[in-house]
């Protein structure tokens, strides 16, 4: 086997690979054996087929097959001869080949750039001092009482502003086509603002079993595509009405959310929890200002494809906000490719700090190793209380496991570089 590589960038390869002709020779008879026993053809005994009628038949198929697996085999073979670390599968350009002459082919490939990051240590950055103040956590303090509210149905109570109406909901499409529907359970808040206008004033002094019509014409706009332009009508019986009662502030309430002894104890709860939030905050602050500073300083070629991975994962951030709006993607009056574009110098900069990160872990050592990636996956699967199992299933259904660990170790860098910053407070 011949190799050569050139350099066609800082970060791109060329690779030519030369196969001998007699190791070609070898794979091929290899395949026709396997054919001649395996093939059936009318007027031929299985495993009797003679050779010349099977290359005949079978010459083409053949040869692509045997081609191909050689290729695959021979370019792996020559990067581990050259040391050489694709980040993507390479690409075959192009092949010669003509029997009883050398397979010849071409591959390019992208590699990470060999980087050297210097004066990583020291930066100056201005943090941003946290305090908690009475008022803080007053406010977090109401907000928790009112997650603790509960409801209570009130059989004689007409429906008034923040009340729950339990029931069922009709609609039939008046103007534009829709599917009508009947019978849906609703549970819906009076006076809402997720509740189309119309929805709240048909809701308001709604009583149990009271049935209530009425129509919504949705503008051409509308975040639903399904309703966008529509006229309906909707039926609403209502079966429940339900009062929102908040418990007062006093130390049963803090029993009730957590093992707090008393209200004084749920106070303090909140005062460090607030602060230590603050300082996490201040620090990812102040870690994305030691990293701008670093690619600010350190300007060197990215690959194409780690950019276009990262433009793919944009993209899909993008996707999703729509979707937790509401607004079907398919639908929503976006020009995608402008936008993807539009985003690339942000995914430059992106792949750049994630390279310099990587490249100053290596430097200092600084690795993720078994331990990290389960305590990540444990917690993160605890966040979205689903399974570890089913977690490691949904990462590398995307293809993102294997990348966890990079992912870690870069984290460990950004703490590296923020241990060692010389600080300045600010606020």
């Amino acid at each position: 086997m011949k190799v050569t590589v050139s350099e066609l960038s800082s970060v791109k390869r060329g690779m030519e690979v030369e196969i001998p002709p007699e190791a070609v020779a070898t794979e091929m008879e290899k395949a026709y054996e396997t054919y001649r026993r395996g093939a059936r053809i009318p007027g031929f005994r299985k495993g009797k087929i003679p050779l010349a009628v099977v290359k005949q038949r079978f010459g083409k198929q053949v040869e692509g097959e045997v081609l191909s697996d050689l290729i695959e085999e021979y370019a792996r073979r020559a990067l581990e001869e050259k040391k050489l670390e694709p980040i993507h599968r390479p690409i075959l350009d192009e092949y010669d080949y003509r029997q009883g002459e050398p397979l010849v082919f071409r591959t390019t490939f992208e590699i990470r750039p060999v980087l050297e990051i210097r004066d990583y240590k020291a930066i100056p950055v201005m943090r941003r001092e946290v305090s908690v103040t009475d008022e803080m956590v007053e406010e977090n303090l109401v907000a928790l009482r009112e997650r603790a509210a509960k409801y209570s149905t009130q059989p004689d109570r007409k429906a008034e502003n923040g009340d729950v109406v339990v029931g069922t909901l009709s609609g039939r499409f008046l103007e534009g086509k829709g599917k009508d529907f009947s019978g849906e359970a609703v549970t819906m808040r009076v006076g809402s603002d997720d509740n189309h206008p119309d929805f709240n004033a048909a809701l308001a002094g709604v009583a149990v079993e009271e049935t209530r019509t009425f129509q919504v014409r949705y503008p051409e706009d509308y975040p639903s595509g399904v309703l966008a332009g529509r006229l309906v009508e909707y039926s609403l019986l209502a079966r429940e009405v339900k009062v929102r009662e908040v418990p007062p502030l006093d130390d049963e309430l803090a029993k009730e959310v957590g093992e707090f002894g008393s209200l004084a104890d749920l106070r303090e709860h909140l005062r460090q929890e607030l602060l230590r939030r603050g300082n996490a905050v201040a620090d990812a602050e102040a870690r994305d200002k030691i990293l701008t500073a670093l690619v600010e300083k350190n300007e060197f070629e990215v690959p194409d494809s780690l950019v276009e991975g990262q433009l793919d994962r944009q993209i899909e951030d993008a996707v999703r906000e729509l979707l937790v709006k509401g607004i079907d993607p398919q639908h929503a009056e976006v020009n995608w490719k402008e936008e993807r574009e539009k985003g690339r110098p942000s995914a430059v900069r992106r792949v750049r700090a994630m390279l310099i990160l990587e490249t100053i872990a290596d430097q200092e050592s600084l690795t993720a190793g078994a331990d990290d990636v389960n305590e990540r996956l444990r917690h993160e699967a605890k966040r979205q209380q689903i399974s570890v199992a089913d977690l490691k299933q949904q990462l590398a259904r995307k293809g993102h496991l294997e990348g966890l660990e990079r992912q870690l170790q870069r984290e460990k860098a950004l703490d590296f570089l923020l241990d060692h910053a010389t600080i300045s407070r600010e606020g």
